[in-house]
């Protein structure tokens, strides 16, 4: 079990970031180029399968169940290597048998 706050959080300043920097970022990439964006997050999560299945088990998850979640960040860059999104992403895996 675990337990989550959000105290000590600046709400504000995260929101302020994602209108003042976040959004013009990703309003400033054509439809094409998001698309390469999520195919790069696809590609990164599929690279680390191996490495959620130890985290799933961790998380609770049994043989029986064979599923579990993982929370992780990843940054999404432009052609230029400039960061242009960032997400924590909560997957949940299962191992196929």
């Amino acid at each position: 079990m675990a337990r989550y706050s959000t105290q000590g959080l600046d709400f504000s300043a995260a929101v302020n970031y994602a209108r003042d920097v976040g959004g013009p970022a990703l309003s400033a990439l054509t439809f094409p180029q998001r698309a390469g964006c999520l195919k790069q997050l696809g590609k990164l999560l599929m690279a680390g399968k191996d490495e959620f299945y130890p985290l799933s088990f961790a998380t609770g998850a049994t043989a029986r169940t064979d599923y579990g979640e993982v929370r992780w960040d990843a940054v999404v860059t432009n052609q230029d290597d400039v960061p242009v999104a960032t997400y924590d992403v909560l997957t949940l895996v299962a191992k196929l048998h």
